[in-house]
């Protein structure tokens, strides 16, 4: 049996379904101080984290690729620029680390497409693969569908570090505030908090926060009919879930992370509320088709990281000098192509007919037709050149 060394404090939910999977081929050790004596210690096949970030973690990396054991992290939320780019930690510049530049594992287990493509840009293309993420597998997938709605209950999430310094406080303050105002006399709408930071207290609000558990969000996402959220995981989470996401964001930054509905400033409330209340077919692909380009949309991530954990190990047992390769796990086509839906144009009874031959039939007819109608306007034209020139003809005999 193989042996996995797992370098987590918290966060379980990103390996305990990959541990499930692999329980007959691989075991897996837990250990939360990160010395490297560890990897002496425990002899490990192959060592998985979750944060860069931390010295012990790089230390403990360092350690075990020295000895030619594979090292994996596992992306554990979305990426967002203040985070990555106006975040002490991460400060490059100053003294902060730069976040994955480069990445220090010899292998970097992405959310999705998008968010792979940024991260391998910053030099580390041979290092991603895409798998998802596998806390998100067990809430399901309900795709977001064309629907209007008089009334709705409202969810407001923020993420659990809304903000990095206090000017950003100020800022996330304000747009919370705008929130509360808005819904304020809002007979339609019934609002629920989900905020952190000791929000509520400083909006006097109940939060409905307990802990930081997707199964927990999912629950509160499924009794609501919208989502209005600050820069967070939780929009993917309330995306897969089939609800219509607008995310808040008054920062005016570069957008690692897209949504159909952004509310940039208070005077978007208005027309963002009752877009979400009648959402168009248009709509609802645009956010599904997101949702598939920035977190793999299936219930497959905790099986793919299985998989690149195994191969990994194996790899590396059979060719201890050489790099691992550029691909090791299969999204699959599935993924990376979207179908385009037969309601995107409800007033079209072409777009909506799947049947071939009904097709065919139709567009032989259009063919005769428009061969009758061209060959009508070639002899209207020639009628036409004809009675020009006749009443030319008559004008200078008049003259």
């Amino acid at each position: 049996m193989y042996k996995a060394l797992c370098l987590f404090r918290d966060q379980w939910a990103h390996i305990k379904p990959v541990e499930a999977i692999l329980k007959q081929d691989v075991e897996f050790v837990y250990d939360a101080i990160w010395n490297e004596s560890i990897i002496d210690e425990v002899k490990p096949d192959i060592v998985i984290g979750i944060n860069e970030f931390h010295w012990e973690v790089a230390k403990c990396y360092k350690k075990a690729q020295r000895l030619n054991i594979p090292t994996l992290t596992l992306q554990d939320g979305i990426l967002e620029w203040r985070f990555m780019f106006q975040n002490e930690m991460y400060d490059g510049n100053v003294n902060g680390v730069p976040m994955h530049q480069p990445v220090l594992a010899n292998k970097y287990a992405c959310l999705g497409l998008n968010l792979a493509n940024i991260i391998a840009g910053l030099g580390n293309t041979n290092r991603i693969e895409v798998t998802g993420m596998p806390k998100l597998d067990s809430i399901g997938i309900v795709p977001l569908q064309p629907n209007q709605i008089n009334t709705a209950k409202v969810l407001v999430i923020t993420a659990a570090k809304p903000w990095f310094d206090d000017s950003q406080k100020k800022v996330v303050l304000q747009m919370l505030q705008d929130i509360k105002s808005y819904f304020e006399n809002k007979t339609a709408f019934q609002i629920t908090w989900r905020i952190t930071k000791l929000l509520d207290k400083e909006l006097n609000v109940n939060t409905t926060f307990s802990k930081k558990d997707s199964l927990e969000i999912a629950e509160q996402i499924r009794a609501h009919d919208i989502v209005i959220s600050t820069t967070s995981t939780a929009m993917l989470e309330a995306m897969r879930l089939g609800k219509p996401v607008a995310k808040i964001d008054y920062f005016n930054l570069p957008d690692m992370l897209q949504t159909v509905w952004n509310i940039r400033h208070k005077e978007d409330f208005d027309a963002v509320l009752q877009q979400m209340m009648s959402i168009t077919s248009q709509q609802a692909w645009y956010q599904n088709f997101l949702l598939n380009a920035q977190c793999v949309n299936d219930s497959l991530a905790s099986r793919r990281v299985a998989d690149l954990v195994k191969a990994m190990i194996v790899f590396s047992k059979n060719n201890p000098i050489e790099e691992l390769p550029t691909k090791m796990v299969n999204i699959g086509r599935e993924n990376l192509v979207f179908e385009f839906p037969s309601n995107f144009y409800p007033q079209r009874k072409n777009y909506n007919r799947t049947d071939v031959e009904w097709l065919q039939a139709e567009n032989v007819r259009l063919e005769l037709r428009s061969s009758f109608l061209q060959k009508q306007l070639e002899r209207r034209g020639l009628r036409n050149m004809l009675l020009s020139g006749y009443s030319k003809i008559l004008k200078k005999i008049r003259k």
